[in-house]
């Protein structure tokens, strides 16, 4: 039984054996080509596959993959491609490349069949989030004359619009109303005033015909005047009252109707507001223009990054769980380094464009480094420098580094074109934009940012002497049409700003250009004339409200305020004449008085005299008796 076991695992043994001799070359070609064609999404071709495992080295005699946009010719073509296996980590089942060499690629070369592959229906999620930009940049307005002539209809905007002036006039009315009450009361007031300064009068004109005899007469003409002085006060008091009340009053009126001018501009901003004008300033003509076209770039290029992560590893946070030991001894050997299970420390690429073809005269040339299914072992990122100059003197510098090496992975690419010529670039099937650019060259700066939930794209773009051809475009049907195609027509230069961001499922992008200040403000001069024209009338009409209000209320305000001020007026005065006549007269009193006092003092003086004059005489006729 032993022995016929053992024959068959040797027969067994010589036929695996006699496959892989025959075969095996074979097998491996196509995994090879099943596998790029996976990753590429395109037909991948590989000839002349030779493994020798003696030496533990490959070479392949060609590689073609498929050009997308032809598939009748190949994007790449390499003629030479030459690797070493590491022995050591083979017999760990590892696989460790130290270099691969890439020599002789040639790009845009014919092929000899149709490379196409049976198209897979892309995920719904990924068709999704460029749809919503699309829809969002598509819908994008570019302004039409008739959508503004409709929007500057002065008759059926104010049509329906109550006007805040007219509201606040008629508030302002209701309000006079109540200080025309409180102004008739002063009236009635300065009346009695009136009255009463009257009665004064008489009194103070009594007075003044009469005259004092006495002492005692004088004194009560006094009382008398006093009297008169302290209901003149009493009189002026009320009328300053009267005065201060008004004065109060007209300037609370004259600040309400000083406040028509604010309801006025708050109608006038309303109505423009109701007319739609457009904000010239604010369009983002960049985006309108160029948004489709760079988005159709930008999705390639996500759609590139978003397939690069999908086959770069992943590191597995719980590594999984050890066989059991059947009681053996691990033997450790010092020095030996721990490799991942597949590795290529460096890869060096370069070639040259097909001769006799578009691609004739274009080099390129780069290494990639630490390209590994388990960066985390590794403990390297992946890092790239490529450069590649075509014969018209475009060159293209690539650098990056894709850090896998914790779960928080943090990749950077950074690409620079220079001397791009523009007229190779395709702008779209937009009516507003050329059919080609016949001149210009252009340089690119863009950085990609990948991390777990982001990516983020940020180019910009700076082109100079642009020439562009309308030729094959219909003629504009519209004023801003033709002022954008005028505008593009010759550029000495144009910068673009462009940032694309992807957070988890939020796509944003944000365009910016000198194209938005230049377009803009040829729009405004163009359409200006007929937006500054509605402007005016709308101006006018909500100016003619105001003074209408204003003169409303000023007419009324000074009915009664030329009332009042007459009546003040003629009161004042004759209050000021009647306390000057009273301080007058009661000076004459006052005069007087002392006058009497000095009288009366005079005639007791000289009484006084008189008796001394007798007492003397009487004295000396007693002496003389005696």
């Amino acid at each position: 039984m032993r022995k016929k076991a053992l024959l068959i695992l040797i027969v067994f043994l010589v036929i695996i054996g006699l496959t892989c001799f025959l075969w095996g070359n074979s097998i491996i070609t196509w995994a090879i080509e099943n596998t790029l064609q996976t990753i590429t999404g395109t037909k991948a071709e590989i000839e002349g596959f030779r493994l020798n495992p003696f030496a533990l080295s490959v070479q392949i005699k060609s590689v073609q993959i498929t050009n997308p946009a032809d598939t009748w010719k190949n994007i790449i073509d390499t003629k030479k491609i030459s690797f070493k296996l590491a022995p050591g980590p083979l017999f760990e089942g590892k696989t460790v490349i130290d270099e691969i060499i890439l020599e002789e690629l040639t790009f845009n070369t014919k092929r000899r069949t149709d490379g196409k592959l049976p198209k897979k229906a892309s995920s719904t999620k990924e068709a999704k989030e460029p749809s919503k930009l699309q829809k969002t940049i598509a819908t994008m307005p570019i302004l039409k004359p008739e959508t503004i002539a409709a929007n500057l209809d002065l008759e059926k905007i104010t049509a329906s619009y109550e006007f805040k002036t007219d509201l606040s006039t008629d508030r302002i009315k209701s309000e006079l109303t109540s200080y025309q009450k409180k102004w008739d009361a002063n009236l009635n007031e300065l009346s009695l005033a009136k009255a009463e300064l009257k009665k004064l009068d008489t009194k103070l004109t009594q007075l003044k015909n009469t005259k004092p005899n006495n002492l005692l007469e004088l004194k009560g003409q006094l009382d008398t005047i006093n009297e008169i002085r302290d209901s003149a006060r009493k009189i002026r008091t009320t009328v300053k009252a009267a005065d201060e009340q008004f004065k109060q009053d007209n300037q609370e009126l004259e600040a309400a109707i000083k406040s028509l001018k604010n309801e006025a501009k708050a109608d006038y901003q309303a109505l423009l507001a109701l007319a739609k004008l457009p904000d010239f300033g604010s369009l983002n003509y960049a985006e309108a223009l160029l948004g489709k076209t760079i988005l159709n770039y930008s999705t390639t290029i996500i759609n590139i990054i978003k397939e690069l992560q999908k086959h770069l590893p992943v590191k597995v946070e719980s590594p999984p769980k050890a066989k059991p030991t059947r009681d053996g001894q691990n033997i450790v050997f010092p020095g030996r380094k721990t490799y991942p299970r597949f590795l290529i420390k460096n890869l060096a690429v370069s070639g040259k464009g097909t001769p006799d073809s578009s691609m004739d005269g274009f080099y390129a040339g780069g290494t990639v480094t630490a390209i590994t299914s388990e960066p985390s072992i590794y403990g390297l990122p992946i890092t790239a420098e490529l450069f590649a100059k075509a014969s018209n003197q475009t060159s293209l510098r690539l650098d990056g580094k894709l850090d896998h090496t914790t779960p928080a992975f943090n990749d950077r690419i950074n690409l620079k074109l220079t001397n791009l010529h523009l007229p190779q670039i395709d702008l779209g099937d937009s009516d507003h934009l050329p059919s080609k650019l016949l001149n210009g060259s252009a340089q690119i700066n863009a950085v990609a940012q990948m991390a777990p939930d982001l990516i983020k794209l940020e180019v910009l773009f700076t082109a100079d002497q642009i020439k562009m051809d309308f030729r094959d475009q219909k003629e504009p049907d519209d004023l801003i049409a033709e002022i954008v195609r005028s505008s593009l027509a010759n550029l000495d230069q144009v910068t673009v700003n462009y940032q694309l961001e992807q957070i988890k499922d939020q796509l944003d992008m944000k365009i910016s250009s000198n194209l938005n200040q230049l377009i803009s403000s040829r729009v405004k001069a163009a359409v200006g004339e007929k937006v500054t024209g509605f402007t005016r009338e709308l101006k006018a009409k909500v100016d003619a409200k105001l003074r209408e209000g204003e003169k409303t209320l000023a007419e009324t305000k000074q009915h009664y305020q030329q009332k009042l001020v007459a009546q003040l007026n003629e009161v004042q005065s004759q209050l000021r004449q009647e306390e000057q006549e009273i301080e007058a007269k009661k000076a004459e009193l006052e005069k007087k008085k002392e006058q009497f006092k000095a009288a009366q003092q005079q005639k007791k003086d000289e009484k006084q005299q008189e008796l001394e004059g007798k007492v003397q005489k009487e004295l000396d006729r007693l002496i003389d008796k005696l």
